[in-house]
């Protein structure tokens, strides 16, 4: 992901900034295993097995936070970001159903992250 960071001026030793960034994710879904019983006899059971699909989907993401200057070279950061990967497809049908492509779909993955950190300036 290219991210960017806009500092927001130095306040006696505080600095907030806030970034935003553009990118790709690739996203990668396990096999789905479904299994059936007959109601009548639980016994008597079905399974089918839906492969995992994989792909690279757009990917954006917020932040925001605040550093404080410890010295010359050493900073505190605090800081939060939000991350948005587009939704796509999950998994395939099963073999047997004679149907093929994508049956599932998800709407999308989002994170909240919350960062505590040092930096150190080298220069």
């Amino acid at each position: 992901m290219a991210n960017a960071y806009f500092d927001l001026g130095d306040y006696s030793g505080f600095t907030p900034y806030v970034g935003a960034g553009i990118g790709g994710a690739q996203m990668h879904w396990g096999d789905l295993t479904n299994t059936e019983y007959e109601d009548a006899d639980p016994s008597n059971s079905a399974s089918s097995v839906h492969p995992g699909n994989g792909e690279l989907r757009f990917a954006w993401a917020l932040h925001g936070g605040v550093s404080y200057d410890v010295s010359h070279n050493l900073k505190l950061d605090a800081g939060y970001t939000y991350t948005h990967i587009e939704g796509g497809n999950m998994f395939n049908f099963d073999a047997p159903s004679g149907f093929s492509g994508p049956q599932g779909f998800d709407s999308g993955v989002e994170m909240h992250a919350v960062r505590v950190g040092v930096r150190y300036l080298f220069n």
